[in-house]
């Protein structure tokens, strides 16, 4: 279990409905709300402790704006897409696979996919 950070690159702003609805199909004791009066949201495995906090949804116009922060071949995408919405996301205490599974779910439901930023190694993200 260690510290993770992830981006979230989507058609839609990630939402709480969303949340929830991929954190019932890892766990149904995982809970999810609004964080900081809508400025984040927060999903907690209240059994082992394992948080993600996501901060709120950017919109963004320009991709080559984050295309820097992105792995090899996510730039292309995003290059293609247009408009999209960026989210980052800090995770700790996850078993394997878990979050992984969790970030899926909601990036599906928000019409996008998952980037990981940096490689566990505890360090936050550039952002």
């Amino acid at each position: 279990m260690t510290h993770r950070d992830w981006a979230l690159a989507t058609a839609l702003p990630v939402s709480v409905e969303a949340c929830v609805a991929a954190a019932a199909v890892v766990d149904t004791d995982i809970v999810a709300a609004p964080l900081w009066g809508g400025g984040g949201l927060y999903v907690q495995q209240p059994s082992t402790g394992a948080e993600l906090t996501l901060v709120q949804s950017l919109r963004i116009e320009a991709w080559a704006g984050v295309r820097w922060l992105l792995p090899e071949g996510y730039a292309d995408a995003l290059e293609d897409g247009g408009t999209f919405w960026w989210t980052e996301g800090h995770s700790e205490g996850w078993g394997s696979g878990r979050v992984e599974l969790l970030l899926a779910g909601i990036a599906r439901l928000s019409d996008g996919w998952v980037v990981p930023l940096g490689g566990g190694t505890g360090q936050f993200s550039p952002l």
